[in-house]
């Protein structure tokens, strides 16, 4: 792979863009010292290419908020952006075409708060034209004495299924409405991205379903768990939901999360010895086919090739991260396999790329250095750095983050990290328990955390203990730590310290 000089020019004028309808920013601001360094607010979350490959969105931070701001490819230049009023912020985001990005607003309460999402969705173009609400309970209404369709007023909450790869103009929305309580009705809708129109597609088959679609945007699939807690899938035909009663070979525990519809199967991860398999199950016949294994952790990201829904590689982090390819024919297989061998060592990821897979996104980052986000061309393996997380640190100061796996006093076994204070070896520095939040569902990993690097810079030594209960270990991980929060998890974390 062969780097290009980082074109700075090109993150100045990102950060210096002013957001639509107020007062022009300065330029960019002077790098933080001493603890500023760690406390300022990353300049950059993450960065999307559109289908076309002509523009790209990077969001940005905004007084400690995340925004939108939209870069041309071509001329290396800003062409508009999308700042959020008030207390909201941007959450997820899309490219719905090559001109227009939906968006998932989030409540933001806080630099150390959780956002939280209302279930609203919000469309913009990339010059920051034609920006309109289009889904959630504050949409709709008006239209009196006109023949125009537009969106009807209605208290729902939502988040975007999928984008519809062959209709630029639409997008599946799952969600429910906020008068039920309880057990809720999923259902998908077809909205409109430019008027908010929807369409109801489906009613799921039972509360608090899941939804999949395949690699065209198609309903294919919804499951969850009756009033037994049995799983129970449902395939989607022309006439409606129709129950899988037995799928031959599903293997136990499994958690669907793709339907490749070329072959008329599953994507499943199910528990294995040591770790997690990922099956590819016939849903109408035959055995599950192993496509790849998992040493301790789920997968947390995978990559499916857009035309078959075909899985590509998958990620996943035991304790440093790392990829498995599983088709290294595909063009972002070999892309990535000559990516991990030349930044041995780093946690690459693909964040995004092209519909014809010509160009992409990756992120490029570390337990010492903050995300780095380059321009991939996928032929040629030439990166070209765009943006960064954090400029102003200096991987050659930051601390270093080893792993650790140790069996708690009642024989149950735990994972987490240690962070020690960078210069020569002496006496044991003094020791700093981080405890994640949750408890359940939330994890550690190996990627920097700012918190840590500064208790490091001051001579502390951080243990970040993945207690029971924490998230990316599988099902019977995180079950061990319910009713056990004041017991088993702090026990967990003394046995680490």
């Amino acid at each position: 792979m062969r780097r290009t000089a980082a074109p700075l020019a090109l993150a100045t004028a990102l950060l210096a863009t002013a957001p639509p309808a107020r007062a022009a920013e300065p330029t960019t601001p002077p790098p933080p010292t001493g603890l500023a360094r760690f406390t300022d607010h990353q300049r950059f979350f993450g960065a999307k290419i559109s289908p076309k490959g002509t523009y790209l969105a990077a969001a940005v931070a905004r007084g400690g908020r995340k925004a939108l701001v939209f870069i041309d490819l071509k001329a290396r230049k800003p062409v508009g952006s999308f700042n959020p009023s008030g207390d909201i912020a941007v959450g997820r985001f899309f490219w719905s075409s090559d001109e227009r990005v939906v968006v998932e607003l989030v409540d933001h309460d806080g630099t150390l708060a959780a956002p939280v999402s209302r279930g609203e969705i919000y469309a913009v173009n990339a010059d920051g034209g034609r920006g309109r609400l289009i889904f959630g309970y504050r949409t709709g209404g008006g239209g009196t004495g006109t023949h125009i369709r537009v969106a009807e007023r209605e208290y729902v909450w939502g988040s975007i299924l999928d984008t519809l790869r062959d209709d630029d103009r639409h997008i599946l929305v799952a969600g429910g409405t906020f008068h039920e309580a309880g057990d809720r009705q999923m259902q998908v809708w077809k909205v409109d991205t430019i008027t908010g129109v929807k369409e109801r597609v489906a009613v799921g088959p039972l509360p608090n379903c899941t939804f999949l679609t395949d690699a065209d945007g198609a309903l294919r699939l919804a499951y969850a768990r009756d009033e037994r807690n049995k799983e129970r899938f449902f395939l989607r035909e022309p006439g409606g939901w129709r129950e899988l009663t037995r799928i031959a070979g599903l293997p136990e525990g499994s958690e669907p999360w793709g339907y490749v519809a070329a072959d008329r199967a599953l994507l499943v991860e199910a528990p294995q010895p040591g770790g997690f398999g990922l099956f590819q199950v016939p849903l109408e016949g035959g055995e599950a086919r192993l496509l790849a294994k998992t040493r301790l952790t789920q997968t947390d990201q995978w990559i499916v090739d857009r035309a078959t829904g075909r899985l590509v590689a998958i990620h996943s982090e035991p304790d440093l991260p790392t990829w498995q390819v599983i088709d290294p024919a595909h063009p972002l297989g070999k892309a990535l396999a000559a990516l991990t061998d030349e930044y041995a060592g780093w946690d690459v990821r693909i964040t995004s790329w092209s519909e014809d897979q010509r160009l992409a996104v990756v992120r490029l980052s570390g337990d010492k250095a903050p995300g780095q986000y380059h321009l991939l061309d996928v032929a040629t393996g030439k990166l070209e750095p765009l943006v960064s997380s954090r400029p102003w640190i200096d991987p050659q100061g930051m601390a270093e983050v080893e792993a650790f796996h140790i069996t708690a006093s009642d024989g149950f076994r735990i994972h987490g990290y240690l962070t020690l204070p960078p210069g020569p070896p002496g006496a044991p520095p003094p020791l700093v328990l981080l405890p994640h939040g949750g408890p359940h569902g939330i994890r550690d990993t190996w990627d920097f955390d700012w918190e840590a690097q500064l208790l490091a810079s001051q001579g502390f030594a951080v243990l970040q203990v993945n207690y029971r209960g924490s998230g990316g270990y599988g099902r019977a991980y995180e079950e061990a730590g319910y009713r056990h929060w004041g017991d088993r998890m702090i026990d967990d974390v003394l046995d680490a310290a």
